[in-house]
């Protein structure tokens, strides 16, 4: 399995077993797209390295990424010094183009995250709160300890119901059974109808990327987290203000043969930079 990874500005099961993935993240707030190449196993990126290549790093692939890293902080600064919301991210039209007019492309999973205090009665912790659809559990090679996990229902209804990652259920519930009881996220309630076993973090990417921690999260359905939280998220806190309009913060893609990968993310990476370019 080989996966390639994308930011601009601001990973899923396949149908077959070599297909590649490829995922793109946000990246200092840039509109630029950065590219890395990893030759990996189960989904965590090790390296710098197209599957198939000869062993060492992929030809300017770390200079390709700070020189890219340089050019969207410094256009994020230039865009935001006069407004108080950062902009950022992947759109959903992103997504739409990416989905529908790359022939390589069997799938593609938008993923939006924001942290948010939750609460079950007295007890409160922050959780990376997730934004998915039903592909995201087989994706992240979670598993189930209890219920379910989001459905295409829950997509279509815009339903109040999450999937607790395993300490988020431990800590907010002890000795309790969390499957249908509700925790309180913001201002709204939300019926938990799953929890998800625990998870060792995903692997960083030599630096250019932290791993990804699992155990606190709570996934509710992506269009649920549209509706309910919108994609501004503004943080008050005494003495201080921030805020962010986030529409995804990232899209993982299913490619249809490993050999197809690298064309397949030079055409991700040509169109991502048009259309962001452009200001679309």
């Amino acid at each position: 399995m080989c996966n390639v990874e994308y930011s601009a500005n601001g990973s899923t099961g396949s149908e077959e077993s070599d297909a590649a993935q490829a995922a793109i993240r946000p990246d200092d707030a840039g509109d630029r797209v950065r590219g890395i190449f990893g030759d990996c196993d189960a989904g965590d990126w090790r390296g710098c390295q197209p599957a198939g290549a000869e062993a060492g790093p992929a030809a300017g692939c770390d200079e390709y990424y700070c020189a890219e890293r340089e050019a969207a902080s410094e256009n994020a600064s230039a865009q935001n010094q006069n407004s108080f919301v950062l902009r950022y991210g992947l759109k959903r039209a992103d997504y739409d183009l990416l989905s529908r007019t790359i022939p390589t492309v069997l799938q593609a999973v938008p993923i939006r995250e924001i942290t948010k205090a939750c609460r079950y009665l007295h007890r409160e912790m922050n959780c990376r709160i997730v934004g998915c659809t039903p592909e995201y559990l087989d994706m992240n090679h979670l598993e189930l300890a209890q219920g379910r996990f989001i459905s295409d229902k829950d997509r279509r209804e815009k339903t109040n119901v999450c999937v607790l990652a395993a300490q988020t259920a431990e800590e907010l519930f002890q000795y309790q059974d969390p499957i249908g009881q509700s925790v309180k996220i913001a201002d709204r309630r939300y019926a938990v109808v799953g929890v998800t076993s625990a998870r060792e973090a995903s692997a960083a990417i030599g630096g250019s990327m932290s791993g990804q921690e699992y155990n606190k999260d709570i996934y509710i359905p992506l269009e649920t987290m549209r509706v309910r939280m919108g994609d501004l998220d503004i943080d008050r806190r005494q003495g201080s203000f921030s805020a962010e309009e986030v529409e995804l913060n990232q899209i993982t893609l299913t490619i249809s043969d490993v050999d197809q990968v690298v064309p397949t993310a030079g055409v991700i990476r040509e169109s991502l930079q048009g259309t962001h370019k452009s200001g679309r």
